[in-house]
């Protein structure tokens, strides 16, 4: 049975279930949904990569306030979901294709539920890949995204990147896509060695909350994890593939961004006048979990588009 993860200081959500969901390929999904009385519409809040729901209990109050409900997943291979992977805080995916997927199942159980419509997505880092692919495919389901520091391509120089791709090219070609990617930590990186947050009670949260159940963790993805997304950012930047979109995004970027080339967002942005782009300087790459005035920045930015697009 599906249950939250429960540590102090992270209440959850008035109203909140838990729920397994099933998808077509037989993928076990952890689900959760966030009713709000009288809503004006709802959010589907997709996590980043080696997340879970309960580290964006504070971002679903926040769109609580604003009138909204909201439904959100733990990704398919992380949190509490089904993992894929020959180990157990090792995240994979064969193909973003799989989180498209995913995020339909999603919108369909929202449907299905009487969540109000209409219906919007707010995303983080790799969460916002498949989304925005979903947006230029021309998909109208949501009427606009709020792409929190999207993973379009990740932060590396021109050498680096290559040889990323011969490495998961030469990996995967020998039968290792879903072996882990060695080298990375076994533990959260230490609040002063981090950057991600600059944020230390926030920080501490998920730390506390990946201590209280462990195994909702992951700590490193798989070669085919790093293939497939180095092909969701090339998807992203064919010519024309925005062409089609329909729908409105807004992302916002991170200034002190060391995961995800906030650069990147600029130029896509200005490849479609469906999309906006805005900045937060200060911020390092998990805004929503940053201090107090640096998320303060961001909804500033966030409730302004609402606004027009509601």
């Amino acid at each position: 049975m599906a249950h939250f993860i429960v540590v102090d200081g992270n209440p959850v959500p008035d109203g909140a279930s838990a729920h397994n969901l099933v998808a077509g390929d037989g993928a076990k999904l952890r689900i959760g949904a966030f009713p709000r009385d009288g809503a004006r519409g709802t959010f589907l809040v997709l996590t980043g990569w080696s997340e879970f729901m309960e580290k964006y209990f504070e971002t679903v109050r926040d769109l609580h306030a604003r009138g909204f409900a909201c439904m959100s997943m733990d990704w398919r291979g992380q949190g509490l979901s089904e993992r894929f992977a020959k180990r157990g805080t090792t995240s994979h995916i064969e193909d973003f294709a799989l989180f498209r997927a995913d995020i339909d199942l999603m919108l369909k159980r929202m449907a299905d539920d009487g969540m109000p419509r209409p219906f919007y997505a707010l995303t983080h880092s790799m969460g916002g890949a498949p989304m925005l692919q979903r947006l230029a495919d021309g998909r109208d389901d949501i009427r606009a995204a709020v792409l929190c520091a999207p993973l379009t391509r990740l932060k590396a120089g021109a050498a680096q990147t290559a040889l990323a791709r011969l490495g998961v090219g030469v990996a995967t070609a020998l039968g290792a896509a879903r072996s882990s990617i060695p080298g990375w930590p076994d533990e959260l990186e230490p609040f002063g060695e981090n950057s991600l947050t600059s944020d230390p009670a926030r920080h501490d949260l998920f730390v506390r909350l990946q201590k209280a159940e462990p195994n909702a963790q992951v700590r490193r993805p798989t070669f085919g994890w790093l293939k497939a997304a180095i092909a969701a950012s090339d998807d992203l930047h064919r010519p024309d593939r925005f062409k089609a979109m329909s729908a409105r995004a807004l992302m916002i970027s991170a200034g002190i961004d060391r995961l995800v080339d906030s650069d990147d967002h600029a130029l896509l942005a200005a490849s479609s006048e469906r999309i906006e782009r805005r900045l937060v300087a200060e911020a390092r790459h998990e805004i929503l979990i940053e201090r107090d005035e640096l998320r303060h920045e961001f909804w500033t930015h966030a409730d302004a588009f609402i606004e027009t697009v509601a």
